[in-house]
């Protein structure tokens, strides 16, 4: 999203909203699943470290396209 709100007492800082839907499966302790983007891309991971990396990738994503539209 670009151009989003600024805040009145960090004024450097540009606050965006992404919206992701979850899914997760556990079994024995092992976590998989699958993070569903705004967008309706879908990336499945397995871990816990598997999920974060997601989340990063999909965040560095947002990112680059708001660089693009601005």
């Amino acid at each position: 999203m670009a151009g989003g709100a600024r805040s009145p007492m960090l004024p450097f800082v540009e606050h965006r909203i992404i919206n992701l839907a979850l899914e997760l499966r556990l079994a024995d302790d092992a976590l998989t699943g699958r993070v569903t983007a705004a967008d309706g891309s879908d990336t499945d991971f397995s871990g816990w470290l598997g999920l974060v990396a997601t989340i990063e990738s999909l965040l560095a994503e947002t990112a680059r396209e708001a660089e693009a539209r601005a």
